[in-house]
């Protein structure tokens, strides 16, 4: 049976394992990074993105200049972390960073990256390949919109379902746990009205 939590908050609180080696595929601007190192508190958190003009399903839709501003943001405000070695920053493709870290590495894995159906089963397959999530870790990730959940979501990326459904199907993965639907507030409010997944080895 899919447990199902209110919002991602919950997920880091209750669900994904806390003082992990962890890893957020999608930074951005580092909103969520940031909540995951206040409610997670990870041993080490890798944050990878491209920083380089992907609009969030899978067309280009920021600047250059959009990119570096970002991706300077993220390491000013991570300085801390990132000098203490808690923190390290990856940029390039994230299917490609994915597939250089070892086997057996990860606790879990956040993947919040490119949300077609092709960028996001490249991610998630280079997760399998390389072998790098512990046989008791996690993969999690955003907008996780069943075709109920669409309509009520302010960015609907339909190919997101899709791709989890297919991975989980072909690689030995089963969805365990789901957060709901809810109104743009709170917190966190790009994770209270998308759903978020997490999958773990059958």
């Amino acid at each position: 049976m899919v447990r199902t939590v209110k919002d991602r908050i919950t997920l880091l609180k209750d669900v994904l394992p806390k003082e992990a080696v962890c890893a957020e595929v999608g930074v951005c601007e580092g909103e969520f990074a940031r909540q995951i190192l206040k409610h997670s508190r990870p041993r080490r958190l890798h944050l990878i993105d491209v920083w380089a003009g992907i609009g969030a399903c899978g067309a280009v839709g920021t600047t250059d200049e959009v990119s570096r501003r970002r991706l300077q943001q993220v390491s000013w405000d991570f300085d801390a972390q990132i000098k203490s070695g808690k923190a390290m920053l990856h940029q390039g493709l994230s299917a490609l960073v994915l597939e250089s870290f070892k086997a057996s590495y990860f606790d879990w894995v956040y993947v919040d990256a490119d949300h077609s159906y092709e960028g996001l089963l490249r991610d998630l397959w280079a997760l399998h390949i390389s072998q790098s999530i512990r046989d008791d870790g996690l993969i999690a990730g955003h907008d996780y919109g069943t075709a109920e959940d669409l309509p009520k979501m302010a960015h609907p990326c339909p190919g997101v379902a899709q791709a989890v459904d297919e991975f989980c199907e072909r690689c030995g993965w089963e969805l365990v746990c789901r957060t709901e639907v809810g109104p743009r507030e709170g917190e966190d409010p790009d994770g209270s009205n998308a759903p978020s997944f997490v999958l773990a080895r059958r």
